[in-house]
């Protein structure tokens, strides 16, 4: 039997189903996903199901009329009516075992587990809401649903729907904690639970107490296998302060014919960053066309002016204004290379421990910092293609 898994949403939300489903079809096999919508087009899944001949996945469309949701409403605008999609599939699904994803997920390993272990004496499974440990509340945006147990109870649907409607405060979350009193508890890292980066100092929200648990328990969570990009900042935005947000674009981007066939992933692609308080550099745009197969990271604590902004005509570069520290470490610890190519103050310190690590530093000589290793290398403006040859000599 196929791996039963549910999605909810409705066709503006159609990019982010197909981001998901795409992720899951990459890591697995044998799958039959339902799509529990009120508006998605037959031609769209005519469309997808071409993709899936000859294979062992299937994606199904499940209809809903659209009043039954009407009078559902949510205290947070990033969640839709739609999200009450998922009380229904008891009515809608026959499968006992079915694996819930909300779509603002992606599925980055293979999850056959979620269909194995025994659950008999508990309705769902679930992880933990990540600020609610003491409390067990847990997180609605993964659940594997023992529709064998609820069925037994034939007002199940009714009697949630009942509650949605008296208490809607965090969409059907709220409704399904006060219902589920007991359930299996899962690792974390089947709902590993970002976007509460937005609680960073570069952000509208400052809590400093906050920022130090929310990393405490990042950190706790290994072998990330469902990604859930969770609050109102989310990476499909044209900016965002999550982090991971080049792991959604990954599959975003990915044909469907690449997710359910497996096209190898491509070659590591040299990185070179900078970190920058300025929007005016020296040759920039130039390295960017002389180097088309390096990528240039830069990054900034502030929002950019338009001499960066529209450098992002070019896919080899990749700008993150308002930076965040963990993403920050991310990109320094994976650059291969350091262009302190930019007017203005510089991050002495960051530019420092960027030296220490003995990875190669690039300047021109209007733009140096003070030159901190034998790795240290300063061209004058009109030596670009010596400095571009020593790019290519020393990084691969």
């Amino acid at each position: 039997m196929l791996n039963a898994i549910a999605l909810s949403g409705d066709y503006n939300y159609i990019n982010q189903i197909e981001t998901t489903i795409k992720s899951i079809l990459y890591n697995n096999s044998n799958v039959k996903i339902y799509v529990i919508n009120t508006d998605i087009p037959q031609e769209w899944f005519l469309g997808v199901n071409k993709f899936l001949k000859n294979t062992n996945n299937e994606i199904r469309d499940i209809k809903i009329d659209p009043s039954i949701l009407q009078s559902f409403k949510t205290s947070h605008i990033h969640i839709s009516n739609i999200a009450w999609a998922r009380i229904l599939i008891p009515k809608l699904i026959s499968n006992d075992r079915i694996l819930y994803l909300d779509s603002d997920i992606i599925v980055d390993d293979n999850i056959d587990e979620l269909f194995l272990f025994d659950m008999d004496n508990y309705p769902i499974a679930a992880v933990q809401e990540i600020f609610q440990k003491s409390t067990g509340y847990f997180n609605s945006g993964v659940m594997v649903i023992n529709n064998h147990q609820l069925r037994r109870n034939p007002n199940f649907v009714d009697e949630l729907f009942k509650k949605g409607k008296l208490n809607n405060k965090n969409g059907d979350q709220t409704v399904l904690n006060s219902y589920f009193n007991r359930y299996y508890h899962l690792d974390s890292k089947y709902n590993f639970q970002i976007g509460f980066d937005s609680l960073y100092p570069s952000s509208i929200i400052k809590n400093e107490n906050i920022q130090k648990l929310y990393e405490a328990q990042i950190r706790r969570v290994h072998n990330r296998k469902i990604i859930h990009y969770m609050c109102n900042s989310k990476p499909w935005y044209p900016t965002s302060y999550v982090r991971m947000r080049d792991k959604w674009w990954h599959y975003r981007m990915m044909d469907f014919s690449a997710a359910v066939y497996h096209t190898p992933k491509s070659h590591h692609i040299p990185t070179l960053f900078t970190m920058t308080n300025s929007q005016d550099f020296e040759s920039l745009e130039k390295l960017v066309k002389l180097l088309p197969n390096y990528n240039f990271q830069i990054a900034a604590w502030t929002n950019m002016g338009w001499n960066l902004i529209r450098l992002q005509q070019y896919p080899n570069v990749k700008l993150y204004p308002g930076i965040i520290p963990p993403v920050l470490d991310d990109l320094i610890n994976n650059a291969n290379g350091y262009l302190d190519i930019n007017f203005g103050p510089k991050d002495n310190e960051l530019i420092k421990n960027f030296a220490n690590t003995k990875r190669p530093i690039f300047a021109f000589n209007n733009t140096t910092s003070k030159r901190y290793n034998i790795n240290y290398y300063v061209f004058s403006p009109n030596e670009l293609n010596q400095m571009v040859n020593k790019i290519k000599l020393l990084i691969n």
